[in-house]
């Protein structure tokens, strides 16, 4: 299983990296990140998930032809593809679409998907050289029978205390709601606790922080 990163390792690892693919989009060089909606349809993308667990790796359009390793190396007990045949000339598609989104020319590398299961996440960490500009896409999920209480993480938590201190909220009741994309009708909560505010509002400060220094970026109160 692969070793978390530790924030200082990701701190220098991002510090190295900045500045190395610009882009066209003032959004995305400002932020380093976009968020685009309806990037392709989700019922193409779709696919049930594999009967066994682990990682699979195929070679060509064949959907046979492929090795299979029983754990997966980067978050255990998941199920991994590499190359899966039925994406392939999506990939291709999304490149294209990001080519007019950035302005700038970019160049297939390599795509795999991943089923999670309940409890697992993929650690904190930063990618091989090869995902100089990537793309994530949320394909499905199914929250039917699942325990809210075990989907959610910090990261969640320091977002909505986030949005509190955006919002001048001194104590806020902080919610994390999750909706089933394949049946809206499913709907999970988690309540935070109000002890964990603090916690995360400082999570986020000392990330902020370390961003504003990194971009050279002063924000100014109007």
């Amino acid at each position: 299983m692969a070793e978390q990163m530790t924030d200082l390792q990701l701190m220098m690892q991002e510090r190295t990296n900045t500045g190395t693919a610009w882009t066209r989009n003032e959004k995305f060089e400002k932020d380093g990140y976009l968020v685009v909606k309806d990037l392709w349809d989700p019922e193409e993308l779709y696919h049930p998930v594999p009967e066994q667990k682990g990682q699979y790796n195929y070679w060509d359009k064949n959907p046979e032809h492929f090795n299979h390793v029983p754990v997966e190396s980067q978050v255990e007990g998941s199920t991994s593809r590499y190359w899966h045949p039925q994406y392939r000339a999506i990939h291709s598609g999304i490149r294209m679409k990001l080519e007019e989104i950035i302005g700038r020319k970019l160049y297939n590398t390599y795509y795999y998907d991943r089923f999670y299961y309940p409890g697992q996440e993929l650690t904190k960490h930063a990618d091989r050289d090869a995902c100089e500009i990537s793309v994530s896409v949320h394909v499905s999920t199914n929250l039917e029978g699942k325990d809210a209480d075990k989907l959610v993480y910090d990261e969640h938590g320091m977002q909505l205390s986030a949005y509190a201190q955006g919002c001048n909220i001194d104590d806020p009741e902080r919610v994390s709601i999750f909706v089933d994309r394949k049946n809206t009708e499913t709907i999970l909560f988690h309540i935070w606790d109000k002890e964990s505010h603090e916690k995360h509002k400082e999570m986020f400060n000392s990330i902020l922080r370390y961003w504003q220094l990194v971009k050279n970026y002063e924000w100014q109160e109007v």
